[in-house]
């Protein structure tokens, strides 16, 4: 009961003392249903880059209509909730800085198009990464807002497990950019087996290093570029193994969580290898980005629940002993 009145506290304090139960309900479901836009508009882009019609510039129509959409599905509740005395305090601020999100996605949408009409025919792989990656940025953050709004139990933990949920996110965030440099430079399209790579688990470094300044082959080898993704599924494999095994030490929700997230990871793994062992078919490959939001999604409720709220004093002592 006294944790759950403290989480009730902290959401009260979040709104800033303002707005009915049933307005902050109805922020929480605004906000839901634009974090499943924003998981569209991912696979929108998706599709419209297996079609390769984002071959033609005048085809990234789906994309920025889908970019629409978003910003008024959100402007004009927003407005509304504000007009209504809803959104005060720091969730009028968290609420202003998705806005600010939204808008910076909008300019790198264009931005990213752009690369198009200049010297190559093709989206840029840099560019079309860092749209991904702000997509799936603002996706985590609306969730982990909206999750904020729903007043929970806290969870038993200690700050090594949410130090490793906090790792696991931004994994999985830094295998979304590898991701979208794999699609830029159609990565996918080669060296289509697995576990091998070219006949070799690493290939040779004369092959890797082709570029010169050697940085350039992280973003612009596509041989390279494959093989970091690779590397960094099985590091994240492995790195939401232990922290699932970590979780399972303190049991309850927190756990359940953690195996959850291991086990997205592991479809999403295979996922991965089929379109690769495929050649990106566009029906594994679409659910294989589809996946990756479900793992984004996941990681972020992961670390959020973690970090709700202060653990009263006896499970603050639990946590320091199991840690």
């Amino acid at each position: 009961m006294a944790q759950g009145q403290l989480a009730q506290g902290r959401m009260a304090r979040d709104l800033g003392q303002a707005g009915p139960a049933r307005g902050v309900a109805a922020v929480r479901i605004w906000l839901y249903l634009v974090a499943a836009l924003v998981v569209a508009m991912v696979v929108v882009g998706g599709a419209t880059r297996l079609t390769e019609s984002g071959l033609s510039i005048t085809e990234w129509k789906p994309v920025t209509g889908a970019l629409r959409v978003i910003g008024f599905a959100f402007l004009l509740p927003f407005l509304y909730f504000v007009a209504r005395g809803v959104l005060r305090g720091p969730l009028l601020v968290k609420s202003l800085g998705l806005f600010v999100l939204g808008g910076l996605q909008g300019a790198i949408g264009w931005w990213m198009v752009a690369s198009g009409l200049t010297e190559r025919v093709s989206v840029s792989q840099y560019r079309l990464a860092v749209h991904l990656t702000l997509a799936c940025i603002i996706l985590s953050a609306t969730v982990a807002v909206a999750r904020s709004l729903t007043a929970r139990p806290v969870l038993v933990t200690s700050p090594t497990l949410r130090a490793g949920a906090w790792g696991l996110l931004l994994l999985v965030v830094l295998q979304i950019f590898s991701g979208g440099l794999v699609a830029g430079l159609d990565a996918g399209m080669t060296f289509n087996t697995w576990p091998l790579m070219d006949g070799a688990f690493i290939p040779p470094v004369q092959q890797l290093a082709v570029m010169s300044p050697g940085w350039r082959n992280l973003f612009e080898n596509a041989m390279t570029v494959q093989f970091q993704h690779r590397m960094i599924a099985y590091t994240l494999w492995g790195f939401a193994l232990l922290h699932a095994l970590h979780a399972q030490r303190f049991g309850g929700t927190a756990a359940r969580q953690a195996w959850l997230v291991l086990a997205l990871v592991s479809a999403q793994a295979v996922l991965g290898i089929l379109t690769l062992v495929f050649v990106v078919p566009i029906d594994i490959a679409l659910t294989h980005q589809f996946g990756a939001t479900l793992v984004l999604i996941a990681a972020t409720i992961h670390v959020g629940d973690l970090g709700r709220t202060a653990p009263a004093a006896g499970a603050e002592r639990l946590s320091s002993a199991r840690a």
